[in-house]
């Protein structure tokens, strides 16, 4: 895994960026202000492995990393397929999903921070409902109030994104429900980009893109809400954080359908702990001939 280590003090942040993207993939050290700091990780599966990311995958259900036949991957030669079992859900949480993570060993979101990825939904995935991507922040003391920002799949075929917010007791309020898609197409790539603000005081933000939508037009943009798990500290800070999550959480226990099975394709993710300049296009999905500017393959920097 390549580290980036990237603090920039006097040097503007064009200068900055120019400089982390001439060197990608390289071991750097610069000073930097605190406002452009950041952390990053992301993968494209093509090393075999979700380094620097891990797996929530039970006994029977499946994750491995292919050279996919029948369609192309989003980028490279390397997918993330994911297939989840009806027969081996258990009624534990973890037996509800597989899903890629960056809960172990990664940095956190606790303000602002930036999620990327792309998904396939093969003909047979069921008209059911799914979560295929979140910003979570289990915290023991409130087991109840880990939702922050989950981009669902809905029975009826809509993609919504969902913005909850803690109440700091363990429960949860949904603060907003937007469409992305009013159905999303089988066998195709869809991409999705996300940009989230936490906050306690009614400051909260969510903006996301999907299917190459430019940065100045995002599909869905909520602002003035309540955004996190409920557990802040006196700086505004979510005291443990969010992580990232890709994959299938099959919530909808009472629709499951015996002896079921659900598939699902991911390529090219990416998250960044903070706002730094030119974060949408150091974590969107690019072009598949393009190179992912400033990102090395399974690398972290801070």
């Amino acid at each position: 895994m390549t580290i980036v280590s990237i603090q920039y003090k006097n040097i503007s942040p064009a200068r900055g960026l120019r400089r982390w993207l001439a060197q990608a993939g390289l071991a750097l050290s610069v000073a930097i202000a605190p406002v452009l700091h950041g952390q990053t990780a992301a993968t494209g599966f093509e090393s075999d492995t979700l380094a620097p990311f891990g797996v929530e995958v039970s006994a029977g259900n499946l994750s491995e990393i292919i050279e996919p036949s029948g369609f192309a991957p989003r980028a490279g030669s390397k997918v993330h397929h994911l297939r989840w079992c009806q027969s081996n859900y258990t009624g534990s949480r973890t037996s509800r999903g597989v899903e890629g993570t960056s809960g172990s060993g990664n940095p956190r979101i606790t303000e602002e921070g930036w999620f990327a990825f792309s998904f396939l939904l093969p003909d047979t995935f069921p008209a059911k409902s799914v979560i295929l991507g979140q910003l979570i922040c289990w915290m023991r003391e409130l087991p109840k109030t880990n939702k922050t920002v989950a981009l669902s799949l809905n029975a009826n075929g809509r993609l919504t994104l969902d913005g909850y917010s803690g109440d700091g007791t363990g429960g949860a309020t949904r603060e907003a429900v937007r469409p992305l898609l009013s159905s999303v197409k089988r066998g195709v790539w869809h991409d999705f980009v996300i940009y989230v603000r936490f906050s306690n005081k009614n400051t909260g933000v969510m903006k996301a893109w999907i299917d190459g939508a430019p940065e100045a037009a995002p599909t869905v943009e909520v602002s003035g809400i309540n955004l996190g798990n409920g557990a802040f500290d006196d700086t505004g800070r979510m005291t443990d954080g969010a992580y990232v999550k890709w994959g299938m959480y099959c919530h909808d226990v009472a629709n499951h359908t015996e002896g079921e099975t659900r598939d699902a394709y991911f390529d090219e993710v990416a998250y960044l702990v903070g706002n730094p300049p030119g974060a949408f296009d150091l974590v969107r999905p690019k072009d598949p001939d393009a190179v992912r500017a400033g990102i090395p393959e399974s690398r972290s920097s801070d």
